[in-house]
This record gives structure tokens, sequence and C-alpha cells, in this order.
């Protein structure tokens, strides 16, 4: 018996030290795969076997100027000039810094500790007689390989990025079908991710931080009129409510995305639609020009259950004249809400603070049945310089009567609920031109319309004297 356990003894201990020799073997193969993968030339030989394939299936210049990898975390990629199928620059990226867990792709996660992307050029454009964009052949390479190789439904990816760094970002967007030309030039931009769900379409930011950044938007896109048996202004009316409930059915996306950091600084943006001409003066809706935007806001939130903000100041200049100095609210926008509290508005010359609550039952209605919408308004000590307020006459509606308010400072404290094209003002308070001061309650009706405006009040107090009431006779 015993001579028995002393031979199996032996045979167990040399099954161990195969076992652990495989092992060694594995291990020192794995370590070596990796060592020659850090090797220089190694990583040439690579990439421009990658480059050859990408160039014969698209026809199109690839080069790469230098690729530095440090498996298995590192990825340092320059000098990267991707070129569209009419020998256009599709894509010039100076530096790509990646720090990205490298074994991880194997299991479907895309895991980046830090992206960092400085002086990048992209050309973005779509012509008339073509269906497609100008990157679209470059996605199609790889989407052509993905079918192939796709028997069974794949393993969905699951994507985490933390930090992210751009700089001196350059882009153009040109687009003949829709008649849209953009470019933007973004200085530096700053992003902190915590998830990136896929299967959840969640995004949630930690830190968004945009500054010194530029957006040019040029567009020759005519209003047109539908042809009925109607009038202009008609039609113009149907045509631009059908419009906007085109638009608002899409509003909402599908994904949920929340930014608990979000800040501006030093942002220009602006807008001109070539195909009108642009006004001499005051707010010009086709062709705007808003300067060194700045806004600090918390916990944006974008869904499908609607959008929200927590906005503790924003501030920007218009080329009109107005000039914004600070706003500050918690805003909601939902299907069936829009909602400020806790409203802080200063501009060059006016001052407004309280709340305001606009409830619908569809959000189409917002837009396209506004006099129906319920409200409740809680102005205190407001000011109002009309003169701001003239500056946006193009967009609304002036009657002889409310033309006799320009050049005015105006106090108002009000309190107001129910339908806009049927308001009733508990309380309002006026104060204007020095000596003239009004306190009343009653009803206001005709709104949106300013043309079929109507005050039924009952005065509470009014005082003036006869130089003010001469003004408004």
């Amino acid at each position: 018996m015993e001579d028995r356990t002393l031979e199996k003894k032996p045979k167990k201990h040399q099954a161990i030290r195969v076992l652990l020799r495989i092992l060694g073997i594995v291990i020192a193969l794995l370590f070596s795969l990796i060592l020659v993968l850090n090797i220089s030339s190694v990583q040439n030989y690579l990439t421009q076997k990658f480059i050859n394939t990408i160039r014969t299936k698209t026809g199109s210049e690839l080069s790469i100027g230098s690729v530095k990898i440090a498996f298995p975390n590192t990825v340092d990629l320059r000098e990267i000039y991707i070129q569209d199928q009419n020998k256009d620059t599709l894509l010039y990226l100076h530096t790509l810094n990646v720090n990205i867990d490298l074994f991880k792709l194997f299991s479907n996660k895309f895991y980046v500790k830090s992206l960092n992307i400085e002086n990048l050029v992209t050309n973005i454009h779509r012509k008339q007689s073509e269906s497609k964009f100008n990157f679209q052949f470059f996605i199609d390479v790889f989407s052509d390989h993905m079918s192939d190789t796709a028997g069974t439904p794949a393993e969905p990816w699951l994507i985490e990025v933390k930090d992210i760094s751009l700089k001196n970002i350059r882009a153009t967007f040109a687009d003949e079908q829709t008649d849209i030309d953009a470019r933007i030039a973004l200085s530096n931009f700053e992003g902190i991710l915590k998830d990136f769900d896929i299967n959840k379409k969640q995004i949630i930011v930690d830190k968004f931080s945009l500054r010194s950044t530029s957006l040019k938007i040029v567009s020759t896109q005519v209003e047109n009129i539908i042809k009925t048996s109607k009038t202009k202004a008609d039609s113009k009316h149907v045509e631009e409510s059908n419009n906007k409930e085109k638009y608002i059915a899409n509003f909402l996306p599908e994904w949920n995305i929340l930014i608990n950091d979000f800040s501006l600084e030093g942002i220009d943006i602006q807008y001109d639609n070539s195909a009108f001409p642009r006004l001499a003066e005051g707010f010009d809706n086709r062709h705007l020009q808003v300067n060194n935007l700045n806004a600090g806001i918390n916990n944006f939130s974008f869904s499908s259950e609607g959008l929200g903000a927590e906005i503790n100041s924003m501030s920007f200049n218009e080329s009109c004249g107005f000039k914004l100095k600070k706003i500050s609210v918690n805003a909601k926008l939902t299907e069936h809400l829009a909602e400020l509290k806790n409203l802080y508005f200063e501009s060059s010359h006016s001052k407004i603070s309280g709340d305001a609550n606009l409830s619908f039952s569809a959000f189409n209605d917002l837009f396209a049945n506004t006099g129906n919408c319920k409200a409740i308004l809680d102005l205190k000590n407001s000011e109002v310089n009309t003169n701001e307020v003239f500056l946006f006459e193009h967009v609304f509606e002036i009657n002889k009567f409310i033309d006799k308010f320009r050049n005015m400072k105006i106090s108002i404290l009000a309190k107001a609920n129910g339908k806009i094209n049927d308001l009733n003002i508990e309380k309002l308070e006026i104060s204007l031109l020095e000596k003239t001061k009004l306190k009343t309650h009653g009803t206001l009706k005709g709104l949106p319309e300013l043309s079929k405006l109507r005050f039924i009040a009952e005065l509470d107090l009014f005082s003036t004297i006869k130089p003010n009431l001469y003004r408004f006779i």
C-alpha cells in the first residue's frame, strides 16, 4: 500500500509542474507580445497595414504621422489626415492622446480615463446632387465589416469616458439641401463624463465647461407661403403653426441627459438668413449676433420627460443694443408645464423678479393654441424700461396706443391667473412718468394678439397730472 501511495505522489507533483510550466509559458508569451507591441517599428508596421486597407477600400488618402502605444493603457497619435472622396480635407488632427484600458476592448468595454484632442480641423458637407454627407463613405467601411461578421446579435458595448479635453477645434458644416452653412471655432472644452450607457440611453456628465468659442450659422432658406384661398397672412400663420407642431413633436429626445455642472464663458453666436435684408434697427430674429455669452448652470436635464435647469447666472450682449447683465431662475419645461421659479432678470435698464407658471393640455398648444394655456403670474417690484421692450417691436404687433409708451420707465407689481386670452388680474400696480400711479384689478382679454387686447378693469387708485394724462389721449 505504501508503495502505491508513493507512486501517486510523484505523478501528482509532476502534473502540477507541467501546469505551472504551461502557465509560465503563457505569461511569458503575453509579456513578450506586450513588449513587441510596445516597439515603435512594430506599431508603425501595423498602422501602415491598417492605412493601406482603408485606402484600398475607400480610394481616399489617409495618413498618420506617428503612433505611440504604451500597452495596455496609452495611445498617442499625431498628424492624422483623412481626405474625402472629392480629394478635399475631411479631417486633420494634430494630437490625439487617449488613456484607455485596451484589454477591456476584448469584452466590449470601452473605458477611457482621459481623452485629449488638440488642433483639429474638419469639413463636413453635402452637395445638392448627393444623398449622403462626405464622411459617410468612411463609416460605411466599418459598417460593412460589422455586417459581414455579424452571425449572431453582438454583445452591447459599455462606454465610459472620464476626463475629456478639447483645444483649438475648427469645424465647417455646409448642407446645400437645407441651405445651411455653419462654422465653429472652439478654443477650450473640458468635460467629466460620469456615465454613458447605450442600453439605458443615458448620459450623465459631472462637468461641462466651454470657453472662448464662436459659432456662425448662415441660412438661405425662404419662408414659403401656402397657396390657398386664404390671405397671405392667414397662410403664413397656418404654415408656421404646422412647422412648429412638426418640430415640437420631435423636441424631447429618447435619451436621458444630465449635466451636474454646466458653464459657458466668452461664447459668440451669430445667425444670418441671407434671404432677408437686415433691419436698420432693433432686434432682428433673422440676423442675430450674441456676444460674450457667459453662464453658470447646475442640474441641467434633457429627456423624454422634459427640460430642466437651475440657472445661477447668465449674461450676454446682442447687436441690437440689448444687454443682459444677469438672469437667475429655476426653469422647467415638460409636456404639460412651463415654469419659472425665483426669477431674477436684470438688463441695462430693467429689473424683473417673480414666479411664472404656464400649463397646457399638450406641448403643441404652447405655440399652436397659446390663448387657451393657463397661467399663474406673480411679479414682484419690477422695473421695465420701455425702450428695451421696443427693441423687439418687429417681433410683436404694436398698435397706436402701445406706441405711446416709448421712452418710459415703468414700475410694476402684479398677480394674475387664468387663461392667457382671458386673464384674471388679481392685482396690478403701475407707476410711470414720476407722478402717475395706477392700482387696479380686472380681466385682460385678447392675448397673445396685441391688436385684440382689451382690459376690463375696476380702479382701486388712479392719480396723475394733466401733462401725463394728455400724453395718452
